[in-house]
């Protein structure tokens, strides 16, 4: 199986989660601050517009234990850009598209097969973020401010403004 890669998604390995995680997957699936989570029962996946939101998630998952990188190496997280992939140093993901596409990751060394996402995701719900072939989400959307609990964000190539809700407030 493989799963669903949008905008930026983080990627965690299940049994790293089951070790070091309160609760294991099941309560990191309960503690997940957005509606993006899913598994393929091996690899879990959350996504986020804002890499602000990724810094500070990864930084949460740290706090339990778990490892971004050893050096330069993904260890038990990795951050996928939907276009890009994950960072090189990423030994244990496969990453690539399908015929319409949609961005996959799968376990190293395996076949993708069948695409998981989350409860209730549709395609092209994420139209407006889908940058040319290559062109990595950060490169196409500016982050312009925050303000309330909104990020706004300005594609480079047509100028359109994108409010998108906050998944984490900071103050």
């Amino acid at each position: 199986m493989s799963i669903l890669i949008e905008a930026i998604s983080v990627i965690v390995r299940n049994d790293r989660l089951d070790s070091s995680y309160p609760g294991g997957v099941a309560g990191y699936a309960a503690d997940c601050p957005n509606h993006t989570f899913c598994t393929d029962g091996r690899l879990t996946r959350v996504g986020f517009l804002s890499p602000q939101d990724v810094r500070f998630f990864v930084e949460m998952l740290e706090s339990h234990g778990l490892v971004h990188r050893n050096g330069a190496a993904s260890v038990d997280i990795a951050v996928v850009d939907q276009n890009q992939g994950p960072d090189p140093c990423c030994l244990w993901l496969e990453f690539g598209h399908l015929f319409d596409g949609t961005a996959q990751c799968w376990p190293a060394g395996e076949e993708a097969g069948r695409l998981v996402v989350p409860y209730g995701w549709e395609p092209g719900l994420l139209a407006a973020f889908e940058p040319a072939p290559g062109e990595p989400f950060t490169r196409r959307m500016r982050y312009l401010r925050t303000e309330d609990n909104l990020d706004w964000f300005q594609d480079r190539s047509t100028g359109q403004l994108i409010g998108v809700e906050r998944t984490f407030v900071t103050h």
